[in-house]
């Protein structure tokens, strides 16, 4: 009896990565592509019509972004596997990636295509597929007691996400439901445990962590 087909998705806003993405999978792979998303909404729609096996998906895209995509088709297929496609390799992406659950990560930026085939013929059986320097990061979030997963509260990473993007005390506590002093209040408490001096300072250490990003408006939105 033949092996069923490797059934495929493929998340991505860009029509030439869409093809290329596409083509590898069926071409090389012999695997079947069920449909192709070109933005956040669609993919989770998409994914629970069609179920597939496997999702090929980009984390910068249109309406939602990739990993808050996976975040509920996770919590909703549990068995589904995951392969982020990214150029995004700042700590907090990482961190996110293996919170998540992903199966894969190919780096857009510095992987090539043979990365990309052994990385979905790896997951495709049931193994994992990560880079060496997105694997030296996580080493580094697991080891550094400074990290900022251990020492940032959920609401204090939020609050980072929005320092970072320049907001003030009082338009911060409007999005996040707080007094303008509670934001003051919580971003000394941030700078403190981070390390810095000065707000500039914070919206620094917010840029270089990933937590806020000048194509983003909102963490993970």
């Amino acid at each position: 009896m033949p092996t069923p087909k490797l059934k495929i998705v493929v998340v991505e806003d860009q029509v030439l990565f869409q093809q290329l993405l596409a083509t590898i999978a069926t071409k090389q792979f012999g695997y079947e592509i069920l449909d192709i998303a070109s933005d956040g909404l669609e993919a989770i729609q998409v994914c629970r019509e069609k179920k597939p096996d496997l999702v090929l998906l980009d984390l910068l895209i249109p309406k939602m972004s990739g990993l808050v995509v996976a975040e509920n088709l996770r919590a909703e297929f549990p068995l589904l596997k995951l392969i982020a496609i990214s150029s995004e390799e700042d700590p907090l992406t990482v961190h996110r990636v293996f919170e998540i659950g992903f199966n894969g990560f190919i780096d857009k930026s510095t992987q090539t295509l043979d990365s990309l085939t052994k990385g979905i013929e790896r997951v495709a059986a049931g193994k994992t597929y990560f880079s060496e320097k997105i694997l030296s990061i996580r080493e580094r979030l697991i080891s550094q007691p400074t990290a900022f997963q251990k020492i940032l509260s959920p609401r204090e990473q939020e609050i980072l996400s929005l320092i970072g993007g320049c907001y003030s005390d009082q338009e911060i506590g409007e999005m996040v439901g707080l007094s303008s002093s509670t934001v003051q209040t919580h971003r000394k408490n941030i700078m403190g445990k981070v390390g810095t001096h000065s707000t500039p300072e914070l919206i620094r250490y917010a840029l270089d962590t990933g937590f806020w990003k000048p194509h983003e408006t909102r963490l993970n939105s």
